[in-house]
């Protein structure tokens, strides 16, 4: 992996990733009952990695992207549809690099397309988000664990009511995130910044940015 990243081209770069994890994770099929060690490197979830890298890619091509607005429009779109369509039947039995790989794709695709419309919209509530997206990350499996799986398996619910659900959750999620950024990850940064931080001399105060946009 780290030996690819010395490749020059993009596209090769890719081309090599994506064939080392393609060939990891068809091993998994060869491996009986693999340890943990080999469950994390052959896990189909490499699959959503290179979709990010896939992205990076395409927008960087002008061709691609000529006409940015109406190709993310188009995306999004599509990830509500098949989240609608797809995503909610495959939830307890399909691959999650399916149900949650494919709409995160689309979504993540569609809005690097919108960027340079969004850029123009400063929306506080996204800033925050955007800033405890790291205290979200960490914190999001442990509330979807106790409120949309439990939810699932617990009652037979109609789409109109998975739906709910899902948006339930998506709520839940990003509130215990923002909570967790502001109550435990903020006093934890100040309390590097001042015991560790202010006394290297030359070290980038990148931590003081992010709390100082509380």
């Amino acid at each position: 992996f780290a030996l690819a990243l010395t490749i020059v081209s993009s596209i090769r770069r890719f081309i090599i990733l994506g064939g080392l994890f393609c060939i990891l994770i068809a091993a998994r099929k060869f491996i009986d009952e693999p340890g943990g060690f080999w469950f994390r490197m052959t896990s189909p979830l490499f699959l959503e990695f290179m979709a990010g890298a896939l992205i990076a890619v395409c927008a960087r091509n002008k061709k691609l992207t000529r006409y940015r607005a109406f190709s993310g429009c188009v995306l999004i779109t599509a990830s509500a549809v098949f989240m609608l369509m797809i995503s909610q039947w495959l939830y307890l039995t399909g691959p999650r690099v399916v149900y949650f790989g494919v709409p995160a794709f689309l979504i993540v695709f569609g809005t690097v397309l919108l960027e340079p419309n969004l850029q123009k919209f400063k929306l506080d509530l996204l800033e925050k988000i955007g800033d405890s997206s790291y205290s979200l990350y960490l914190s999001h499996s442990f509330v979807i664990s106790l409120v949309l799986v439990p939810g699932l398996k617990g009652a037979s619910l109609n789409g109109t009511a998975s739906i709910g659900l899902f948006a339930a959750a998506l709520m839940l999620v990003t509130l215990v995130g923002f909570m967790v950024y502001r109550w435990l990850e903020t006093p934890m940064l100040r309390f590097f910044n001042s015991r560790i931080l202010n006394k290297a001399e030359g070290v980038p105060n990148l931590m003081r940015i992010k709390v100082q946009r509380l």
